[in-house]
């Protein structure tokens, strides 16, 4: 079986502009904070194009980003694994 590249090239524009359309106040809140922290995020981990996920507050295990969103787009699958979250 073999991968195919085009298809997962499709995928991942699909869900970007997905993620952007839903993570606006992320933007709005990396425009803000490129004023006052180099490159607009504490750590370049947190760097994202085009721009990083802005959490707001979080409970147990359960985070939310400043757009509201709790469905593991405020942090990569990674994140959520390591804290023994389902990545849904």
């Amino acid at each position: 079986m073999s991968i195919n590249m085009e298809r997962v090239a499709e995928l991942t524009e699909i869900e970007s502009k997905r993620l952007n359309e839903r993570t606006k106040g992320s933007g709005d809140m990396y425009n803000r904070a490129r004023n006052s922290l180099s490159g607009g995020v504490a750590s370049s981990y947190q760097l994202r194009e085009p721009w990083p996920i802005y959490l707001e507050r979080g409970t147990g295990a359960e985070v939310w980003d400043v757009d509201g969103n709790d469905d593991g787009t405020s942090t990569t699958a990674s994140d959520r694994c390591f804290r023994g979250m389902p990545t849904r």
